[in-house]
């Protein structure tokens, strides 16, 4: 539940009220009033004298106020079809056409009516108050530590309380008027489909005239401002709240049966709990009171007037969204960019291992091959000893010419097929030097030795040593070579 301190402010009286408001109800709590000086109205230290007086010992600090019907100002506008978020703006320009004052010295607030058909326009009622004067009220409340909230005429606050009484169906089908004060001073009030509609105050001594013409007047004007938006519409029932005989004389005339007395203080129940002398309690902030509840008719608030709702412009969080998805799009590309170059490296380390890997089994296995393809070229190309003594034997003179004492033959690889170490005893040199061009005429490379004479052997006088070399045919040479 929350505290608040709801103020009236008449030009006879303050009237102050301590209430706990809550979304299920009212409780008052305390209540206090106060003549008023003759400097009252202008001067912020009174005010906050006279606030100090009557708050007592409460220690609520927010403050709700209700100011004189007179010293704020009623229009009606006819406004063009527009969403409600146009209205405050189209509110105040119109202000600044039909109000007298410049708009930069009011504080501006409206009530929006019921649309009556669909493109006909729209209809507000539109209210202002002299900054100056709301201002003088807020230094009033700083200075005795109080915070000063909302702030609404006595009658739209009215309309709240007469609202609750009539009861939805009245309020929102049957327009009323509304009779409000005392002997002195009355205000009265256009309630239809369940909005204020008109409101207007008299003050019988300064207007010199009687109680019933200055309401056969108001009326009027009320039931023009009641055909200009509802035409052909009439005010079928009136409601009188206080106590004020020549009011209830002219209703009887006026409304017959049609009218009734308002006792919001003899009703409280759930909503309304009153814990205090009920004779000092100010109808109209009381329904100031109850508006904060939860309130059944639209009203006023200077402090809270209704703005226009300012749109977010998410243009520039949607440009920084793209930026930022843009961002992140290149973002995972280069990571997947990133990630494909660091599975080619790798794969490329991998070749490179598996290569070194290979390399290295084939350095290992190198002097095997070597040895194997060795073997298989020697395989390949020796030659058989019998069949080389035969071919030596063609490619020598007969032994009657000559005989060898040794002989040796030794394998060769490559281009030479065999060599031949020997010695051996001849008859005459001729008969070696022609062993030696025999041999080279059948494929032998010989190294010629010295041929001496000895007399070891008279029948073979001659000593010689055989140093030649088999080649190999040129294709069974060349094979090894091209295989190699």
């Amino acid at each position: 539940m929350t505290e608040w301190l709801i103020v009236e402010s008449t030009r006879e009286s303050i009237t102050l009220l301590e209430a706990g408001i809550s979304p299920a109800g009212v409780e008052v709590t305390a209540c206090a009033r106060a003549s008023l000086l003759e400097n009252f109205a202008a001067d912020p230290e009174v005010l906050a004298e006279q606030l100090v007086t009557l708050r007592g010992r409460s220690t609520v600090k927010q403050v709700l106020l209700v100011v004189p019907r007179d010293v704020v100002v009623l229009r009606q506008f006819e406004l063009p079809s527009v969403p409600d978020n146009e209205l405050p703006d189209l509110v105040r320009f119109q202000a600044a056409t039909k109000f007298a004052t410049p708009v930069d010295e009011l504080t501006l607030d409206f009530i929006p009516l019921a649309s009556r058909a669909e493109g006909m326009g729209r209809t507000v009622i539109a209210a202002s108050i002299d900054i100056a004067l709301l201002e003088r009220w807020q230094k009033a409340c700083e200075l005795c530590g109080l915070q000063l909230v909302g702030c609404t005429p006595s009658s739209i606050a009215l309309a709240e309380l007469v609202g609750r009484e009539l009861g939805p169906s009245h309020r929102e089908r049957t327009p009323t008027l509304v009779i409000y004060g005392d002997e002195q001073r009355l205000e009265l009030l256009l309630l239809d489909q369940g909005c204020p509609l008109f409101s207007t105050n008299v003050h019988v001594r300064v207007e010199g005239q009687s109680i019933e013409r200055l309401l056969d007047r108001e009326l009027k004007r009320a039931a023009v401002t009641l055909n200009q938006v509802e035409p052909g519409a009439e005010i079928a029932q009136a409601v009188l709240c206080g106590q004020n005989t020549a009011a209830a004389a002219w209703l009887d005339v006026v409304f017959a049966d049609r009218w009734s007395l308002c006792h919001p203080l003899e009703t409280s129940g759930e909503t309304l709990q009153i814990r205090c002398d009920t004779s000092l309690i100010s109808l109209p902030a009381l329904g100031m009171a109850l508006a904060q509840s939860q309130p059944h008719v639209p009203g006023l608030d200077f402090l809270r007037p209704r703005r226009r709702v300012e749109q977010r412009d998410w243009s520039r969080w949607k440009l920084i969204a793209g930026v930022v998805a843009a961002v992140l799009v290149l973002l995972v590309a280069y990571g997947s960019y990133l990630s494909y170059l660091g599975g080619l490296e790798d794969d490329v380390l991998a070749l490179k291992k598996r290569q070194a890997d290979l390399q290295q089994t084939l350095t290992a296995g190198a002097p095997g091959e070597e040895s194997a393809r060795l073997i298989e070229d020697w395989e390949q190309t020796r030659s058989d000893p019998l069949q080389f003594l035969i071919q030596l034997k063609e490619s020598s003179p007969e032994t009657d010419r000559l005989y060898f004492r040794s002989l040796k033959l030794i394998p060769q690889a490559g281009g030479v097929q065999m060599r031949v170490n020997g010695s051996g005893n001849a008859r005459q040199r001729s008969d070696v030097e022609q062993m030696y061009r025999q041999l080279e005429e059948n494929g032998f490379r010989v190294r010629a030795k010295a041929i001496d004479r000895l007399n070891r052997d008279p029948d073979y006088p001659f000593v010689f040593e055989l140093d030649a070399d088999l080649q190999r045919p040129v294709a069974s040479a060349a094979t090894p070579s091209a295989r190699s």
